[in-house]
């Protein structure tokens, strides 16, 4: 049963997410920052705020419940006016927040919030059939319908921007309504410590790095969870060195790749991208830990493991603000950062005293001098590669698809690039995991 759920979960959900990640590339490259800092930040987290507060009371209580289904049926639609009250509330909150807020689209202001009133009241009245299939044992139903509201809300989106010509404004609200709670967002909402285009280019930039962790680190994660040895995390360790290798001489082109040069122009998105991939090992050897650190506690442990996280949280409430107001919105990466540490050595402390033996995730395997050889050279000569072929380099004469505008240099720093990962992949697989060999007696067949 959990092997399907995971099936339907893993399918419905990836696909929506890629597809929507796709769609909002394009955004990037044609829609305003400020109307993206608008739709994409301000007014989704009044959308999922609204939700949250509305649904999950609800939905817990009836999930819990080992009543008659008909005696829950009333419960159920509780949800659905506590959306109606909520929305209404919150879309007043919304609108006195953002009449504070200059922006070329404050005549739509009244507008947008209304639209996604609408969608708060819509989803809202589907919630009573989600909790029936949950509670049936349908869930693989609800699985897929919300991969299909995820896809429909940007693919109706795109649908009216580029197919029917739709003022960019009218097409995300309406995508919105045809068509989920985040601290950096309450933050950037109600401190004003972001210009709009700035929270733009922070969701474009979260967005990328969320997909890389679950594509990438995500199934080591996931395997840290059943084999607790040091080369689960010695994977961790190797994949975040690389990531973090390429990650600040590239990361100006990947901005530029798959966000275009607005909003790597107007708030310095290479710079974020570039934090943010250094902070993803972090990210990772966090869950490693805190899986294990799970694995080992009792009830009365897991309560004050949650008051521990809940102040942790405040605190990081706290750090975003004031780092964001200081140095603008790569602040909250650092913040994000330090409160993924602290939570490494708050497992790692839990960790010690249950099984009485030191487990330290940073230096618990050790990598091969060849190993750190090459890894240096591969700092080496990405670093070179940018100051030669980037750094000094301003004309973007080269069009690739009407979309990216690249120079000769650009293509060689990519190239090198290339080549650079190719080898080094190569190397670590070779002198790290000599169990994973490319057959040598493959190659010996096709030569005779």
């Amino acid at each position: 049963m959990f092997r399907k759920l995971l099936l339907y979960n893993f399918g419905s959900q990836l696909f929506a997410r890629v597809i929507s990640f796709i769609i909002n590339l394009n955004f990037y490259r044609i829609i305003d920052g400020d109307l993206l800092g608008l739709i994409n930040v301000q007014l989704t987290l009044m959308y999922n705020t609204a939700l949250f507060l509305s649904r999950e009371p609800v939905r817990r209580t009836v999930l819990a419940n080992n009543g008659k289904f008909k005696e829950l049926i009333a419960t159920m639609w509780i949800s659905f006016g506590l959306s109606i009250i909520f929305g209404i509330i919150l879309s007043v909150v919304w609108m006195v927040t953002l009449m504070n807020v200059s922006s070329n689209y404050q005549d739509k202001y009244f507008f947008m919030i209304f639209m996604f009133f609408l969608s708060i009241i819509v989803e809202g009245f589907s919630e009573p059939f989600a909790m029936s299939c949950m509670k049936l044992g349908e869930s693989e139903r609800f699985l897929i319908a919300q991969g299909v509201l995820v896809f429909l809300q940007k693919v109706s989106s795109a649908f009216l921007i580029f197919i029917f010509k739709f003022d960019h404004v009218n097409g995300l609200c309406y995508g919105q309504l045809i068509g989920s709670i985040d601290t950096s967002g309450y933050v950037m909402t109600f401190t004003k410590s972001l210009s709009l285009k700035e929270q733009a280019t922070y969701d474009a930039i979260e967005k990328i790095g969320s997909l890389a962790v679950r594509i990438i680190l995500k199934p080591l994660e996931e395997a840290a969870q059943i084999f607790y040895n040091s080369k689960s995390t010695d994977g961790i360790g190797i994949v975040g060195l690389v990531i973090a290798i390429f990650s600040s001489p590239y990361s100006g082109i990947a901005v530029r790749i798959l966000l275009g040069e607005n909003l790597l122009k107007y708030a310095n998105g290479a710079l974020l991208l570039s934090a943010y991939a250094k902070v993803l090992v972090i990210m990772a050897i966090n869950g490693l830990t805190e899986c294990l650190a799970m694995s080992l506690m009792n009830e009365i442990q897991i309560s004050k493991h949650g008051i521990f996280l809940f102040g942790l949280g405040i605190s990081n409430i706290a750090v975003s603000i004031i780092l964001s107001k200081n140095i603008g919105s790569i602040g909250f990466i650092i913040s994000n950062g330090i409160h993924m540490v602290i939570r490494i050595l708050y497992n790692c402390i839990f960790i010690d005293k249950i099984k009485y033996t030191k487990f330290r995730p940073f230096s618990d395997y050790y990598l091969k001098k060849r190993t750190l050889f090459i890894l240096f050279l591969s700092i080496i000569f990405t670093q070179l590669s940018y100051y030669i072929f980037e750094v000094n380099n301003m004309d973007k004469n080269l069009n690739i698809l009407g979309i990216v505008n690249f120079s000769f240099y650009d293509l060689i720093h990519i190239a090198i690039g290339f080549l650079i990962l190719i080898v080094l992949s190569l190397s670590i697989l070779k002198l790290e995991y000599s169990n994973f060999k490319i057959s040598s007696s493959l190659l010996h067949r096709k030569l005779n």
